[in-house]
C-alpha cells in the first residue's frame, strides 16, 4: 500500500485482515465525519466512515482485493463537516460563481439515503420527507436568482480583497453588475464596498 497523503501527528494506520483492510485512527480530535477513501472504493469518502471502537480509537474496514492500494483520510459530506450554516454559504458560492453548478441526488439537501457513487445505478428517488426544507428553499431562491441575472451565468468574476469572515466578488455581465457577499462567520458583518 502507498499512502497518498499523511495528516500531521495523527496517523491512519492500515492493516490487512481476512475481511479486507482495517484502518485505525488513534487519538487526536473526534474524527466524526471522517472516512477512508481510496482505490478500493473509487475514492468515495462516505463509503467507509470511521466508527468509534474505543475511548480514543476509530476504525473502518474496507473490502479490497490483494495488491497495492492508494488511500487517504477524507472528511465526509459538507453538511456534516461544516454544519448547515456554512453548507448554505457553500451553496451560495456554487450558484453564483461561473461554470455549471452540479447538484446531485439530494446531497445538497442532506438527503440521507445517498451511499456512494453506486447509488447512481440504483432506482433512486429522493426521500422528500427527510429533505431539509430550509436548504431546499435556499437553493430554489439561488437558482431563481441565477436564472434572472445573466451576470451570474456568464459574467466575469472579480474578487474583492479578502475581508475577515466575508467572501466578496463582483459578477459583471452585459446588462448588470452584481456584488456577491457570502458571510462565512457567525453574526452579521458589513461589506464596506463601493459600487465603483
Amino acid at each position: 500500500m502507498t499512502k497518498a497523503s499523511s495528516p500531521p501527528r495523527q496517523e491512519l494506520v492500515p492493516r490487512r485482515t481476512a475481511s479486507g483492510i482495517r484502518f485505525t485512527f488513534e487519538g487526536g480530535p473526534d474524527p466524526e465525519g471522517v472516512a477512508v477513501a481510496g482505490t478500493f472504493n473509487s475514492w468515495v469518502g462516505d463509503a467507509a466512515p470511521l466508527v468509534r471502537v474505543g475511548s480514543s480509537t476509530w476504525q473502518a474496514t474496507v473490502a479490497a482485493h490483494p495488491g497495492r492500494h492508494h488511500y487517504k483520510k477524507r472528511k465526509g459530506r459538507a453538511w456534516r463537516y461544516v454544519g448547515p450554516r456554512l453548507h448554505l454559504a457553500a451553496a451560495a458560492v456554487l450558484l453564483t460563481l461561473d461554470g455549471v453548478p452540479h447538484l446531485m441526488m439530494g446531497q445538497e439537501l442532506n438527503e440521507p439515503r445517498w451511499r456512494d457513487w453506486m447509488s447512481l445505478a440504483d432506482d433512486f428517488q429522493l426521500d422528500w420527507d427527510s429533505v431539509d426544507s430550509a436548504a431546499f428553499k435556499h437553493d430554489q431562491a439561488l437558482i431563481a436568482l441565477r436564472k434572472g441575472h445573466a451576470a451570474l451565468r456568464q459574467g466575469d468574476v472579480h474578487f474583492v480583497p479578502r475581508r475577515a469572515r466575508l467572501l466578496l466578488y463582483w459578477r459583471n455581465g452585459p446588462q448588470d453588475r452584481i456584488l456577491v457577499a457570502v458571510n462565512l462567520g457567525g453574526g452579521t458583518c458589513g461589506a464596506g464596498v463601493s459600487a465603483s
